[in-house]
């Protein structure tokens, strides 16, 4: 699927991933990508969806700042009851 993050165009995908939960492409990269790796747990999947979010919309964060920012909304999305439907996509 294709998600708009901060006025740029990614392709938004689940994958297997080797040595990595996530990945995201610069903004300057022309045909950009967001990859998840597939299998997580539901709250480590939003904690890291987040987290690539985070890098596609504010490239220029220490990565620091956003695991740290990640791991924090991810915590309190997940304590205030959102979570992934099963069959639900980003396009439902």
């Amino acid at each position: 699927m294709i998600v708009t993050v901060h006025g740029k165009k990614w392709a938004f995908k689940f994958a297997n991933l080797k040595k990595t939960f996530g990945v995201c492409d610069s903004p300057d990269t022309k045909s950009k990508t967001i990859k998840i790796a597939r299998g997580l747990k539901p709250k480590k999947e939003l904690e890291i969806v987040i987290h690539e979010l985070l890098h596609a919309s504010c490239w220029n964060l220490s990565e620091e700042t956003v695991d740290q920012v990640a791991v924090d909304l991810s915590r309190i999305l997940w304590r205030i009851g959102w979570r992934k439907n099963d069959g639900e996509t980003l396009d439902s």
